[in-house]
């Protein structure tokens, strides 16, 4: 027998009580960021999971060693500033290790943060997570609003006790009939102003907002709300919004696993995984293209631009093309004839001053056919153009004849 999971007045909490709706959505996103980050090299009692839920939703945390074990604690930072005005101290209070004393962050161990500021990830899911619970409410009211066809309206409570019953009858499928005139003249329908354009902008505005938060974190979701069809650069206008969060947070904590290597002799590793690493690897080949024209331009070689080659199935290393000057190793080499012309710096001609006739050795099919024909039509308009043979005798004859004539 099949469970039950949830009644609908359970479900409905989801929807209408702003603090399940909120709480839901900030799990639901933790959940989503455990992918960004992969670990190699961690000790058993440092879990990678656990790491990244106290880095994302505390902004920092402190490992150490306890008992000849490395442990990642949170406490309270504290201590005299340093120059910088940054803490030098945190307090740290934990029953399950049975400590609570005040660490040195520069002898003790080694502060961990998620991000420059310590901030986490929590102010910006608590901000898309309150505007998207408002949201939420909004569509299911205006979606109960759409039911509405009218509004009726009675009179008296005998009037309304037939037009509840009415529409009772007309909701379970029965054909009802109404026995008095009375019934239609203390009653009244109103029309409902159409909501649909509302409850649409409603629903532009949840795409909005979730893409925008999937970007604040790395992810590319489009929020472009045109009708058409968009193109390739109204796609990609918004991947320069992905990486900068995600870089600094990557970089902070290669700061850190640098120094807790060199200070309790482990080998921790951290990269991108899941989509954040496509989407790094692609800016990867980007800077990798733009290192490479630089390279270009500052050894004095002429204008480049990259081809655009669509349809390769090998894609890793961008083809770059030089507009004169000597060839790169990655362009196609050119046809003989190309290169006698360009070495030469001269065409040669014939002797009648017309431009040489291409030759159809070196041209495709159609080329060919289309050449052979151009050659045909004009032996066809040279033998047009010529007077045969026996015409001139003809001319010769008549001519002769015509002398004679004259003579007598």
């Amino acid at each position: 027998m099949a469970k039950n999971f949830i009644q609908f007045d359970k479900a409905n909490e989801y929807v209408l009580n702003k603090d399940v709706v909120i709480n839901h959505y900030i799990k639901y996103m933790l959940a989503r960021t455990q992918s960004i980050f992969t670990y190699e090299g961690l000790p058993d009692t440092i879990p990678a999971a656990k790491l990244e839920m106290m880095l994302q939703t505390k902004g920092y945390v402190f490992i150490t060693e306890i008992d000849g074990k490395l442990y990642a604690l949170h406490g309270s930072l504290s201590g005299l500033p340093d120059v910088y005005e940054d803490y030098t101290e945190i307090n740290v209070a934990n029953t399950a290790l049975n400590i609570s004393r005040t660490f040195n962050l520069e002898n003790d161990g080694v502060l961990v943060n998620n991000d420059a500021l310590r901030i986490g990830l929590l102010p910006i899911f608590n901000k898309y997570g309150a505007l998207l619970a408002e949201n939420t409410i909004t569509i299911h009211t205006v979606d109960i609003i759409l039911r509405m066809v009218c509004m009726i309206s009675a009179s008296d409570d005998r009037t309304q006790s037939g037009a509840e019953k009415f529409i009772k009858d007309i909701e379970q499928g029965k054909i009802s009939a109404i026995g008095e005139s009375a019934f239609f003249e203390g009653i009244r329908v109103h029309s409902v102003a159409n909501t649909q354009n509302y409850l649409t902008q409603f629903i532009d505005m949840e795409q909005y907002l979730k893409a925008s938060c999937f970007n604040e974190i790395g992810l590319n979701a489009n929020y472009n709300m045109k009708k058409t069809a968009l193109n390739s650069s109204e796609v990609d206008m918004n991947d320069d919004f992905l990486l900068p969060l995600v870089d600094n947070m990557i970089k902070e904590r290669q700061s850190a696993i640098e120094k807790i290597n060199e200070k309790y002799g482990t080998d921790i590793s951290i990269d991108f995984a899941s989509a954040w690493k496509v989407t790094h690897e692609e800016n990867e080949k980007q800077i990798a293209i733009s290192e490479s024209i630089a390279e270009h331009m500052e050894e004095g070689e002429p204008e480049i631009t990259l081809e655009s080659h669509k349809g390769l199935q090998n894609t890793e290393k961008p083809l770059i093309k030089l507009e004169g000057g000597e060839l790169d190793d990655r362009q196609t080499e050119p046809d003989s004839t190309e290169s006698r012309a360009d070495d030469e710096g001269t065409v040669e001609s014939s002797g009648t001053g017309q431009e040489p006739e291409s030759n159809p050795e070196h041209e495709t099919e159609p080329e060919r056919a289309e050449y052979q024909e151009h050659q045909e039509r004009e032996e066809t308009d040279r033998t047009d153009d010529e007077p045969s043979q026996t015409d001139h005798e003809q001319d010769s004859v008549k001519d002769g004849e015509e002398d004679d004539r004259n003579k007598s």
